[in-house]
């Protein structure tokens, strides 16, 4: 998963947080901060360690990533 972004204070806890709550794993990640940009990277699995086949998984984590960036953890595991 690859995020590119305005970075903002309490970004990369709501990405993680999220990632936590749908049982995601991450495995490694490579963050890095441009100014005020940001591009992290995930590398995750499922909660059984498998690869996320499954299109409909994949956009309905993407869709709660996006809301996690725009409106904070809080909102977007609600």
């Amino acid at each position: 998963i690859e995020v590119d972004t305005r970075d903002r204070p309490g970004l990369l806890y709501d990405l993680t947080r999220t990632l936590a709550a749908h049982h995601v794993y991450i495995g490694s990640a490579v963050i890095a901060t441009f100014g005020e940009q940001v591009v992290d990277t995930f590398y995750v699995k499922d909660m059984f360690g498998l690869k996320f086949h499954s299109q409909a998984k994949r956009a309905a984590l993407e869709k709660k990533l996006r809301h996690a960036i725009a409106e904070g953890v809080e909102r977007a595991i609600a």
